[in-house]
């Protein structure tokens, strides 16, 4: 036999243990493929919003199509309520309530498979929200000013300063903020982070109340009054819509007119208002005018809605009812064993309902001011509590329900009024309770804070 054939014939023998090599790995790494399943390849989540509004999503990426994951195969430790939709290669976790502040959620989906089958795998993450930032407002002499805090206080910074502010909300991280100038009001957004102010253009030379912001659709809300007024001319009381990126209003019409309304609010998580106008109708609007106002007879006082359950608690003339929006049933709402007298309530989360109440001796007088909270089975735990000489103006919660904040008076026959086209007594604290533990987590000088959806006027 020649070299050359001899060379030739190690070659091929070489060449056949190669390719076998190769088939031999290639088959190997087939049956682990197959004996894996979907890999996450990424997390997306926003945290910051996370704590704001409900609806922020934490969206698991594959490597693969997934078949859809059902809530079962889903757990949130702490708990929190949501839900889930798969698309593709994705998976979405929604908050339908949002978050708690400061918080590490772990997020964890089990048994997932891919769509064409084979071993489940399980995707893991943790979303760890930041601290909340908090804005409330002091009237002072020369200047009243809006400051910018954690929840307990700590870091404070005035964001803007004005003679006259009157009312402000929060949206989107901007200020909409209510003042007056020359005895006429004037409605301004303000970016607290560089201090730019916009203009919006009122309907004419008036007076603003009820400011109201939607997380949802963007819009910000209030009733308005022109400053001259007869019995037959001028704007009285009629609702206005605007955004943080119009620079005009539109009025709110019901049936194709703008009433006066007495109380309103956005319905969370729609583009729907609550409006109770002074006639008494209680009625569900479509701002947009797409379909006709949806009537739930005579009401007094609209209390709170509840997010993610389109309930709202209303005061009605024969007592208070749970109004399911959608449905458009009402029940009367079963009221817990309350000491004195119900001054508001306010769903915290669809399982946990706020009472401010005011305890009074045998003659009726007031002896003291109280926050309660209920869990769905009715039990009712106290929460704080001030003395009648300290009262409790307002209360309201965090965006998640799992802080209270009470606006209280100090020393009140001693507390003059501020001087403001709406007054309220000069001094003036909010005080932060921890729900779950009934601590007192923040106390702060001023009123109107941001968690709030209205002022306390």
């Amino acid at each position: 036999m020649s070299t050359e054939r001899r060379s030739r014939g190690r070659f091929l023998v070489a060449f056949a243990g190669v390719v076998v090599l190769l088939s031999v790995l290639v088959a190997a790494g087939s049956v682990v493929a197959l004996g894996q399943g979907p890999r996450q390849t990424g997390v997306s989540a926003d945290p910051a919003a996370a704590i704001d509004t409900a609806g922020a999503r934490v969206i698991f990426t594959t490597d693969q199509a997934v078949a859809p994951v059902d809530p079962a195969q889903v757990s949130v430790s702490p708990a929190a309520d949501f839900t889930v939709d798969t698309s593709g290669r994705s998976i979405g976790v929604r908050f339908t309530v949002p978050l708690d502040q400061n918080t590490d959620y772990r997020i964890t989906v089990s048994d997932v498979r891919g769509i064409g089958g084979g071993p489940t795998a399980t995707l893991d993450t943790t979303v760890s929200t930041p601290k909340a930032q908090i804005y409330v407002l002091q009237r002072t002499t020369g200047a009243d000013t809006i400051t910018r805090s954690d929840v307990d206080g700590e870091n404070a910074e005035i964001v803007f300063l004005h003679p006259a502010i009157e009312d402000f909300r929060e949206l989107d991280g901007q200020l909409v903020v209510s003042v007056m100038e020359n005895d006429r009001a004037a409605l301004l957004v303000v970016d607290p982070a560089t201090g730019d102010t916009r203009r919006i253009t009122l309907p004419g030379i008036g007076y603003l109340g009820q400011l109201q912001v939607s997380e949802r659709s963007g819009r910000i809300g209030f009733t308005y009054s022109d400053r001259e007024l007869t019995e037959t001319t001028g704007i009285k009381s009629q609702l206005f819509l605007t955004s943080l990126t119009d620079d005009t209003v539109t009025a709110v019409a019901a049936g194709g007119e703008a009433p006066s309304v007495d109380d309103w609010a956005f319905v969370p998580d729609s583009d729907a208002v609550l409006m109770v106008p002074f006639s008494g109708d209680l009625m569900l609007v479509d701002p947009a005018g797409r379909s006709e106002p949806v009537r739930f007879g005579t009401a007094i006082k609209l209390q709170g809605l509840s997010r993610g359950t389109y309930q709202a608690i209303v005061d009605k003339v024969d007592g208070w009812v749970a109004l399911d929006l959608r449905a458009g049933t009402e029940e009367p709402l079963s009221l817990p064993d309350l000491s004195g007298t119900v001054d508001a309530i306010l769903p915290l989360t669809p399982a946990t309902t706020l009472w401010h109440h005011t305890e009074r001796d045998a003659a009726g007088m007031p002896t003291a001011g109280v926050i309660s909270v209920s869990d769905a089975s009715g039990q009712l735990r106290e929460l704080y509590r001030r003395v009648t000489g300290d009262p409790i103006l307002q209360a309201c919660a965090s965006p998640s329900g799992s802080q209270v904040a009470a606006l209280v008076a100090p020393d009140y026959a001693r507390n003059p009024l501020d001087g403001a086209y709406r007054p309220l007594p000069s001094t003036l604290r909010t005080v932060i309770i921890d729900v779950a533990s009934g601590e007192v987590v923040g106390n702060l000088a001023g009123f109107d804070l941001s968690w709030c959806e209205r002022g306390p006027f």
